[in-house]
């Protein structure tokens, strides 16, 4: 009968649990010996690395020491070190949720506006006599919860939204690259509308009833939306001319996934 430690071979032999209640005991002497032949999933070190970098020093020439110095401002690097994981997590994912995907990006996006370029229609001191009257003109009628969730979405009325942060992002590339990207103010439009039907999903039963969710129009998104994510980086933090930027957006193999 198998005891002890041959059940712990042949658990790690087998690479699954083994169902004591399957295996039937055997009393005498055993007639003859069976060998387990496994095969041992080795790990490929070619899935854990990074696809093909995204710039080459030679195509950076003399200007690498100032890209590598950009890189590590301070600013940038604290304004980085909450967008990166997020970003290179879904660049790099193997295993791919379009949803998932297209919400992370967008966060990245929103996240990247407020700190280069802060968003606001004024400061949080002008808002405040504004939010107080606001706030003190909601209805007595209304229950204390709803007032404290009216409140809460007041609070911060001062600050851009999010079709206006992502037109803003895209006046920082500029024309030619929003053409390559095939991003118009009717596509953001679009995901602005996509990205709050996913956050709220089921809140309008009406909407989702006429539309689902179309998995191979997220997943352009996402390539869409990572591409810019990457032009705003080499352009706007690390000072890479326009010309190596619409190259390599060009030819998207270089950078990653397709669209």
């Amino acid at each position: 009968m198998l005891i002890g430690e041959p059940v712990r071979k042949l658990r790690l032999a087998t690479s699954f649990t083994v169902d004591l209640s399957n295996i039937e005991p055997c009393f005498g002497e055993v007639e003859r010996t069976i060998n387990i032949f496994h095969s041992i999933p080795i790990p490929s070190p070619t899935r854990n690395i990074h696809p093909v970098g995204i710039l080459s020093a030679p195509m950076l020439g003399n200007r690498l020491p100032q890209v590598i110095a950009s890189w590590f401002r301070p600013e940038w690097f604290e304004l980085w070190k909450e967008l990166g994981d997020i970003y290179f997590g879904v660049f790099y994912n193997v295993i791919r949720e379009p949803r998932f995907e297209f919400l992370a990006l967008m966060q990245v996006l929103e996240s990247f506006h407020r700190g280069k370029l802060g968003g606001q229609y004024l400061s949080e001191k002008e808002y405040k006599p504004i939010l107080q009257a606001l706030v003190n003109a909601i209805p007595d009628n209304v229950s204390p919860e709803f007032k404290e969730s009216l409140t809460k979405t007041l609070n911060y009325g001062y600050e851009y939204k999010l079709v206006t942060r992502l037109a803003e992002l895209l006046d920082l590339i500029g024309e030619d690259l929003k053409q390559i990207l095939e991003i118009d103010e009717e596509y953001i439009k679009w995901l602005v509308r996509t990205r709050n039907n996913l956050t709220h999903y089921g809140a309008n039963k009406k909407s989702k009833k006429k539309k689902s969710f179309d998995s191979q129009k997220l997943m352009q998104a996402h390539g869409r939306l990572s591409h810019l994510i990457l032009a705003l980086i080499l352009k706007e933090e690390l000072a890479i001319p326009e010309e190596i930027i619409q190259d390599l957006l060009k030819n998207r193999r270089s950078v990653g996934k397709l669209y």
